[in-house]
């Protein structure tokens, strides 16, 4: 395979670091440039068994991020739901309002939006937890005060690590929602997973999980879909690409505490037109970034013991009519035409 593509893929390594005992280890990280140049996507993969405080400070970040807080059950992530978390967000430190999460939920963070702590109140079954940062690299932006009491000037610490930690002791706030009542600016941020009971046949169990982006919510970036093979041969899409949108495709195994109990194979496409496609064969926990305009598929699946999970995360950005667009559209045409 060409240079060009092969810098496409990444294998997933086994991540062991944790916060505390109520995590899952080895989990999974695509810690996106780091991962694979040019990435416009960072995320991860946790699976808490106790509660637990996730990011005491509130803090925003320059870009897009979604919060996915779903039952650690593929595909039915509905029916292996036990818990219950807290999660404060808010334009402004004193505009911050408490979300509970009762059900597999996804929460828009939209860029300079206050959010933190992420509170993990209960947990009677596993608990997957994912946010997809629409950047390569994270930027996390924290509100903080300088020494000198209630009076003194307030600043931001910004960090591109994704640490995001203060230097000095954070600025008190308190939510002023706290009584299930959400207001509408941040209710529209808010969705209960829709169940989707699909008919893909028995090598692809329901029910399954999509976010349709826009469809759902109407200020979403991004779609995703969480899919499950239980068995192979199994082909799957025929070869296309995607305009001025980037896409990210996750081959892990099927148990989200585990997703490295991996026993499948996979035949992956790519290229730069469909006469042209090269041939990757897939046989650990992967991701593919696909670039906008990049031929991809078809996949075959050639599943062993254990069954593979596909989970698809689609980057839409809408470009316009700015020159990149324009160039991009171009190059289809002359890939196209000559």
């Amino acid at each position: 395979m060409q240079e060009k593509f092969e810098k496409l893929f990444h294998e997933f390594q086994p991540c062991y670091d944790t916060q505390g005992d109520f995590m899952r280890t080895p989990y999974a990280w695509f810690d996106g440039e780091n991962a694979i140049p040019g990435s416009a996507l960072n995320v991860g993969f946790q699976v808490f068994d106790k509660p637990a405080v996730l990011r005491k400070e509130p803090h925003f970040h320059t870009v897009d991020q979604h919060l996915i807080f779903m039952g650690a059950v593929w595909p039915n992530i509905f029916d292996s739901w036990d818990a219950e978390v807290w999660v404060y967000m808010g334009k402004s430190l004193d505009q911050m309002e408490k979300i509970v999460v009762k059900e597999s939920t996804i929460i828009h963070v939209p860029p300079g939006y206050f959010h933190g702590p992420i509170e993990i109140k209960r947990v009677g079954k596993p608990l997957l937890f994912t946010a997809p940062t629409q950047s390569g690299l994270i930027n996390t932006v924290t509100e903080v005060q300088l020494p000198g009491g209630e009076n003194a000037p307030m600043y931001h610490v910004i960090s591109k690590d994704g640490s995001g930690y203060p230097l000095y002791d954070s600025v008190k706030w308190t939510a002023v929602r706290d009584n299930g009542e959400l207001s509408s600016d941040i209710a529209q941020y808010v969705l209960v997973i829709p169940r989707e009971d699909t008919n893909h046949g028995p090598n692809v169990p329901s029910p399954q999980a999509y976010f349709r982006g826009k469809t759902y919510l109407s200020n979403a970036t991004i779609h995703m879909g969480w899919q499950v093979i239980a068995g192979g041969p199994l082909p799957m899409e025929n070869a296309h690409f995607h305009q001025v949108a980037e896409e990210y495709i996750f081959f892990t195994g099927a148990n989200p505490a585990d997703i490295f109990d991996f026993d499948a194979e996979i035949s992956f496409k790519i290229g730069d037109s469909p006469d042209t496609l090269e041939e990757r064969i897939i046989t650990k926990p992967t991701v593919v970034r696909i670039p906008p305009y990049m031929w991809h598929c078809p996949i075959n699946f050639f599943t062993r013991d254990e069954t593979a999970d596909v989970s698809g995360c689609v980057y839409g950005r809408h470009m316009g009519h700015d020159r990149a667009s324009r160039q991009a559209r171009r190059r289809l045409h002359l890939q196209l035409h000559g």
